[in-house]
Parts: structure tokens; sequence; C-alpha cells
């Protein structure tokens, strides 16, 4: 491992800047790949006659390979990355047992040659070969390895041959090529002649790059020449190995939180097309379809490109195509969804909305304030029972709207538990907001929107997630059947269809019976046997907080008389006692499966009959 002094940052990047390597680095080298036979042995020694600079030797260049391991005695067969980052020759140099400059030189002896070494910057230099091998198979590849070091120093300098098709990825290694130490101490004469046919994926490639790579060694590194390259093949009669052809459209357009498909397909003549991969732009609501395979050379291979949930935005999608003879090719189709992203399809049809976590943009009427947010609501609905039309918008802050506005927004989409962190129930069965709001405007104001009808008991437990929310009317007859907490919290207990019954007072404690009546006693929903069906509400007034049990649904109202249990209350949106017409009172409710509901008046009710 050779040593450097030190050079002062401001010093070495303008002596870089002024030298034009950062600048100047493409037209200090001829990168054409060179076609078969190809052959070099160094032996013109005018064709490199400055530093970095390749431009004499097409197809050729050397790279320093800073950076590509940071220990030292690596194996270069396992050093795969690309590494083209510093080009580096050290030109016209004469003497090798002194020149400790590490990375790649040319070393004009009486039998001139390139040659490799690695210090503590060039971690693992490189010569790299463009060739063009279409129209030739079975590829040979030859070099000598000489030791051009003299000295005494004695490192072991491992050497690897790799290749790769095309410019960028990683290179893959060729085993039969490694040269475990190419260099002996005290003399420079050991020479190490290498010869490997490649595997067939370099065969019939318009742009073949092959390197010879070592690494920097434990000690005082040598320089490894790489003299008499030669690169050959045989020929196939001019055939090339053709490409695959990508069949993509340019792009596909979607509505915000809708879905829509392509068909994309790729063929090659002479080859298999057998697979299909997203390679860029992969995201939760992008995929691939079912792939159908090409069955024979020349035959095409399909595959859908499926889209479903996506807040509105532009989303490049790259698909690569692969074949029996390791080709790829790739294609990009750019999806759009544009538009607004309707409440409805923000909610979805679960308790998770399938847009958790996207920022989507979207309208509604605002239904009911709170002191740190509102409701909004569709307009129209999309005509589905098992998507909730309304959300809640958490601003943190009074929000500035009012009841009536048809607003538009931009927010974030996501999952909040109305219970305690620990609590499972309420963990799965989360409440749908958007929040971290902008772009908030109205659009016009003086609107409405009717109340939609609930009835109880539900049908099915869970159902009210179904208007998580929503404004709602409740024309069920309820009854007070527990008014314990009514003077502590101000809330008394309702049950649909008679006053709730402790199931111990019918039943023996731990009994079937006893255990389905408290499992109807918990549940807001119908039950699922058949039995008196029964809801739990806890009415709460002054529109403060509640503190009642998660396991009931929540009434935000003004202070009702005292109740008594067993009293019959006609609750509605409507807000009907059984003996008189009152006004119109509309409530909102904030439902989900855990029967967390949050239900808010919205306009001053009156007292209880």
């Amino acid at each position: 491992m050779h040593r450097f002094k030190r050079v002062p940052l401001s010093v070495a990047l303008g002596s870089l800047f002024l030298s034009g390597a950062l600048v100047a680095n493409a037209a200090w080298a001829d990168a054409t790949p060179q076609g078969l036979p190809y052959a070099q042995d160094w032996s013109n020694t005018s064709l490199i006659a400055a530093n970095d600079d390749w431009s004499g030797v097409p197809g050729v260049m050397g790279y320093r390979g800073d950076a590509l391991t940071g220990a030292t005695n690596t194996n270069p067969q396992t050093i795969l990355a690309d590494g083209t980052g510093v080009p580096d020759i050290n030109a016209n140099q004469t003497a090798p047992n002194s020149f400790n400059t590490g990375g790649v030189a040319e070393f004009e002896l009486a039998d001139p040659s390139i040659a490799l070494t690695g210090s503590g910057t060039a971690d693992a230099p490189f010569i790299l070969l463009n060739l063009n091998t279409s129209g030739w198979q079975a590829i040979q590849v030859g070099y000598l390895l000489r030791d051009l070091d003299g000295s005494a120093d004695n490192a072991v300098q491992q050497v690897a041959l790799q290749y790769r098709v095309g410019t960028s990825g990683d290179f893959t290694d060729v085993p039969a090529a490694y040269v475990a130490d190419a260099t002996t101490a005290n003399q420079a004469t050991q020479t190490t002649p290498v010869s490997v046919t490649l595997p067939a994926a370099a065969a019939n490639q318009p742009l073949l790059q092959l390197r010879v790579i070592t690494s920097n060694a434990g000690g005082s590194d040598e320089w490894v020449g790489i003299d008499n390259l030669s690169v050959t093949g045989t020929p196939d009669g001019g055939v090339v190995n053709l490409p695959i052809v990508a069949t993509c459209p340019a792009g596909l357009s979607v509505v915000a939180a809708g879905a829509g498909s392509v068909m994309l397909a790729a063929q090659d003549a002479d080859s298999v097309v057998n697979s299909a991969t997203i390679s860029g732009g992969a995201l939760a609501g992008i995929s691939l379809g079912s792939f159908s395979a090409a069955t024979a050379d020349g035959e095409s291979a399909s595959v859908s490109l499926d889209v479903s949930g996506l807040a509105a935005g532009s989303y490049p999608v790259q698909i690569s195509f692969g074949n029996n003879e390791a080709q790829t090719t790739t294609c990009t189709v750019t999806v759009t969804a544009s538009g607004v992203s309707r409440i409805p399809a923000i909610q979805g049809s679960g308790s998770v909305s399938p847009l958790a976590g996207q920022t989507v943009t979207t309208e509604g009427v605002v239904t009911r304030l709170n002191n740190n947010g509102f409701y909004l609501q569709d307009e129209t609905g999309d005509g589905n029972a098992a998507t909730s039309d309304g959300v809640f918008v958490f601003t943190s802050s009074a929000p500035t709207v009012s009841v009536g506005d048809r607003v538009r927004l931009t927010a974030k989409v996501v999952e909040y538990n109305t219970g305690a962190a620990s609590n499972a129930m309420t963990l799965a069965n989360p409440l749908t907001q958007l929040t971290t709001v902008t772009g908030l405007s109205v659009l016009a104001s003086g609107l409405s929107i009717a109340p939609t009808p609930v009835a109880f008991p539900e049908a099915v437990e869970g159902d009210l997630e179904r208007v998580e929310g929503m404004l709602v009317e409740i024309a069920t007859p309820l009854t007070v059947s527990q008014n314990y907490f009514q003077g502590r919290y101000g809330q008394v207990t309702l049950a649909a269809e008679g006053r709730l019954v402790k199931p111990t007072n019918l039943y023996p404690a731990g009994s079937v019976d006893a255990q389905n009546m408290a499992a109807d006693n918990a549940r807001s929903a119908a039950p699922i046997r058949a039995a008196p069906h029964r809801i739990r509400w806890a009415a709460m007034y002054g529109w403060r907080a509640s503190t009642c049990s998660t396991t009931s649904p929540r009434l935000s109202m003004a202070p009702p008389p005292t109740a008594r249990a067993g009293r019959a209350a006609r609750w509605a949106a409507r807000c009907r006692p059984a003996t008189a017409a009152v006004p119109t009172t509309t409530l909102n409710l904030r439902a989900s499966a855990t029967r967390s509901w949050r239900p808010s008046l919205q306009s001053t009710p009156t007292p209880w009959a």
C-alpha cells in the first residue's frame, strides 16, 4: 500500500479544474466499441502521450477504482460495481521499481506495457475495453500478466477478469481468469498467461465491456503489466444477436384514486422473451399482472401494468423485459393520476383507507365545525353503500371555513387510533382523517347536505363504518338504559328496543346465555344470534370530549334534563320525542367497526320529552 503526501483540498481541486479533468473527460478517451479480432501490445508508445489521456487508444480506458473497496487484500473477483468515476493513466514512465503512484501507468521499457497497482487511493484500479462482438460467438480473451517490479516489494497482487453487456450495472466475474498472485519479490521476470472463453451472453453484442482489475494489496503494491491483449471468437456467418423490442405506451391516465391498466408487450426475433419486472418507480398501487411468456423465438410476450388507488400525481414506471440469452431491454410508462380524489375513494370499503399515507386533493361540503377541524362530505356521494361519503379534516386549531361551504384542499390521509396505544381493537379499526392541510379554498357557500337515514340495530356489526364522518338521521326509538354517569360526565346510556339488562340478572355468571347477552349489550350492531336487539349509546352534552368507553358510540349534545332509567326518547337526526314534534337537529357520525362513534349535533337540540 503506497503512501502519499497530503495536499490541501483547495489546491487539489483547483489543479483538477485547471487541468480540465472534470469537464473534458469525454474528450480524453475514445470509447468506440472495437470489432473482432482485437489485439493490443503497447509497442507504439506514441498512443499514450499525456497523463489521463486515452484518446490515442480507441476502445480502451484506465480507471483508478477509488472507493471500490475499503480494505486491503480484497479479492478483486468480488469487486463488481461500476467504478468508472476517475479516469487514470500515468504516461511515459520508465522506473516501475520506484514509481509509487497507484492506479494505471504506461511504462516505456524495452518491451512497453501498461500496468496496474493498488494504493490507499487507487483501491481497485482497472483497464476497461469496449468491444463490438456482433456476428461473433465463443469469445476468447487472452493477455499476459507481467511482473514489472524488480524491487524487494513482495505484495500478493491478485488479478481478475470481468465483463458486462452495455455500460451500466455490475460486472460479472470470469472465475477461470483469476490469478491469485501475479508478482514475486526481487525480480521482474514472472509472467502469467491468461486465456479464457467468455460465457455465451458475451457473444453477438453491440457493446461488450471487459475489465482487468487488481486491488490494493497489503504492504507495498507491485506493478503488474497487462500486455498482449487479444480478443477473438468464432464468426457465426454475420448473424447478430438481435435485441428485445418492447412495445409500451408512453403513458397511462387514470382518475386519482381510480383504477386502470394497459398492456405491454415484447418480442425478440432470435430469442425467447421470458421475464418482465418493474425495475424503477415501484409504488404501492402499481403492479404487473399475469405475465405471458413467449414460447419460441420471435413470439411476443405480454403483461399488463395495473394501477389502482393512486393519489393525484405523475409516476414514471420502468419495466424491464428479459430473454433466454441474458439480454434485457426497458421501457418507461408514465402513469398520470389526475383530478380530485373523491371522499368515497379516500374512505374505501374497509376500516382502513386504501390511500393511507398518500397526499390527496379532494372536495366536499362542510357539514360540521369542531374546535380542531371540520367534517367534509361529498356533495353527491358515489352511490355505493359500502363506502362513506364523509371524512374528518383535522386542522389542529379552529377552522376558517363555515358550514355549507364547498371547499377544495390538499391533505395527507392518515388513520387515527381513537383508543389507547395498547388497545388492539381500536388499533385494528382506526378513524380515517385528513391532516397537514394545504391549499384550502372555498369554492361556494350556502350549500346543504341531506342527512343519510341510519336504522338501528345494524344488520351487521361494523355497518356504521359505512357512514363514518357523514351527516346521518337516526329514526330508531331509543330508551335510557343507564344514567349513573349523567351527573358526573353528562353521560347516559341509550338502548334500542328497550332498556339493557345485566346478563347475570337473568342467567348464571359465565354461562353461554350470559356471555351471549353480554356480547349483545356491548355491541352497537345487531347480534349474531337471534335475540332481542340492543344498542348502547353514550349521550354527551356541553360539547366536551367524551370519557365514555370506546365500546360505545358517543353523542355530543346540549344539556338534557335529568334522565330516568327506562325513559323512552325518540332519537334521530330530527330528534323527535314520542309525544311531540320538535325543530330539526342533525348530527355527524364518526364511526368505526370498533363501535367508537362520535356523533355531534349540528344545530341546537330541544330538551327531551
